[in-house]
């Protein structure tokens, strides 16, 4: 037996951003497939189990309908409402069934989850990890504190006994070999990467959101210390000071970790208020609008897995300036201009140049003739070809 581990997707309740779209794709895929069963870990009965088809077919479609129409705020009740139904949904398992244990993201904190999936691999079921990136141990200074040692202690003992590893670029899967390496791991799992998909919605609809501007850039990705929207501040304040005028940026985006400083700049700074607009989160369609519409998206992070802002964008056809470290030139390659993440005298310089109207067409047209868009059936598909072992 096939299973896919949806434990952690499981406890989402809201919009869905990176890692939690990644699994939704992925599940949504593997119900046309008939291939694979699926389970969810139970800390009250201390193990996994087997959620039925149909539970999770009403439960992606749950999620689909909240990206889609739902208000924000019936988000957590509507998602809460369906968790109540999954008693009635499950069957029990022996280990012994489970040839394979797909895991899309682990439970870091639940020292129960992990001993379980230690027992699983020692009865000889092959464990396939998917790692999005290694934030808490190479990035450790823009983490809150409690997440490197529980990140550390999950990877450390649960890596070691995977039959494979899929990351979800070239980057992270070096970032986790050296991880391994460091730890002194003796028994290092296979190693792979596959691309992620970048259609945010199966719909072609967009609807604006609730906002008056007409030319902007974009910066879209929840807003935490990873994401360096401090740069953006930084950027602005330098190009005011010496009488250069950037168009206004939307940073599209629920508020995250070790940004309240961050917020609290840009809303009570007179400067800084009229020339960044923080819409808060968006829904699919409203988040396809502006990738649409936006003259170009704006990625300043310090890290990242992959860099979805990147693909999505580039999907629609808009040009990116983005940070070089990690990921982001492996995804975005020649069609996008890089910037160092510590430098706001940089990223005035690209944000001048693609001031220029005729230079930002022949971006654009570059970028609709050159990008090789790949839908998430075709990313699934690859991915679960990868997964087999």
């Amino acid at each position: 037996m096939q299973v896919i581990d949806i434990s952690h997707i499981y406890g989402w309740a809201g919009l869905l951003s990176g890692i939690e779209r990644v699994e939704y794709n992925l599940i949504k895929y593997s119900l046309s497939t008939d291939q694979y069963s699926y389970a969810m870990f139970s800390e009250k009965e201390n193990r996994f189990i087997v959620l039925s088809k149909k539970y999770v077919e009403d439960f992606i479609r749950r999620i689909e309908e909240v990206q889609q129409s739902i208000p924000q705020e019936k988000v957590g009740p509507l998602v809460r409402v369906l968790k109540k139904i999954v008693r009635k949904n499950v069957d029990t398992i022996d280990d012994g069934q489970i040839d394979c244990l797909i895991i899309l993201d682990g439970l870091w904190d639940k020292e129960s989850y992990i001993n379980s999936l230690l027992s699983l691999a020692s009865k000889g079921t092959r464990l396939v990890h998917i790692i999005y990136d290694m934030i808490p141990v190479v990035q450790q200074g823009i983490v809150l504190d409690y997440m490197t040692p529980i990140f550390s202690n999950y990877m450390e003992k649960v890596l070691p006994v995977c039959s494979k590893v899929l990351a979800i670029s070239r980057s992270s899967m070096n970032d986790c070999k050296k991880f391994l390496k460091d730890i002194g791991c003796n028994n290092m799992p296979e190693m792979q990467h596959f691309r992620l998909g970048d259609a945010i919605t199966d719909s072609d609809l967009t609807k604006p959101p609730l906002f008056k501007e007409t030319k902007f850039c974009l910066v879209a990705g929840t807003v935490e210390a990873r994401k360096n929207h401090t740069l953006l501040l930084y950027a602005y304040k330098l190009a005011n000071s010496r009488g250069q005028k950037l168009p206004k940026v939307v940073i599209a985006g629920k508020e995250g970790w070790l940004t309240n400083d961050l917020i609290y700049m840009i809303r009570h700074d007179v400067f800084l208020s009229s020339q960044i607009i923080l819409l808060g989160p968006v829904d699919d369609r409203q988040l396809g609008w502006l990738y649409k519409n936006a003259m170009y998206s704006i990625l300043p992070s310090f890290y990242e897995g992959w860099g979805l802002q990147i693909s999505e964008s580039l999907q629609y056809g808009t040009p990116v300036i983005s940070s070089n470290t990690s990921s982001m030139p492996e995804v975005g390659g020649n069609l996008c201009d890089y910037f160092s993440p510590f430098s706001p005298e940089e990223l005035v310089s690209l944000m001048l140049k693609y001031n220029n109207k005729k230079f930002l067409e022949k971006k654009r047209l570059l970028v609709e003739s050159e990008y090789k868009s790949m839908g998430w059936e075709e990313a699934a598909h690859i991915f679960f070809k990868k997964a087999r072992v």
